[in-house]
């Protein structure tokens, strides 16, 4: 085998090693777990009153959602979604109080921030 063989097949096995070691390494990474990747909330909310009167205030209370996390809240009842961004306390909480204006069943949802939001909490409650 020539010198320049030689040369030529030691470049193509380095680029393999090379390739191989990249692969590796992004491979790790995408195949671990992510924070906050489950499908299961992990923190729980309720609201008081509940049922809760047309034009009457109303509480919730997310805990569990994270020391200091930033939570986007979605209310979402029969006329549309209203969202707040708020933040969890060193306890994991967060306490909102607003006003009951549509009568029905109203869903209330905390989301963790960032890119790839998860589910963090979820309750219901009805507005009669």
């Amino acid at each position: 085998m020539s010198v320049s063989a030689k040369r030529v097949l030691r470049a193509i096995a380095r680029s393999l090693a090379l390739g191989l070691l990249v692969l590796s390494l992004t491979a790790v990474p995408a195949a671990a777990k992510k924070p906050g990747g489950s499908s299961t909330p992990q923190g729980s909310c309720s609201v008081a009153p509940n049922p809760v009167a047309v034009g009457a205030d109303w509480t919730i209370t997310g805990i569990g959602l994270g020391a200091y996390a930033i939570t986007n809240l979605q209310i979402k009842d029969s006329m549309g979604t209203s969202s707040w961004n708020l933040q969890a306390d060193a306890s994991g909480a967060v306490r909102l109080t607003w006003h009951s204006y549509w009568p029905g069943t109203s869903t209330a949802t905390f989301y963790s921030s960032g890119r790839k939001a998860t589910v963090l909490a979820r309750c219901t409650f009805s507005v009669s």
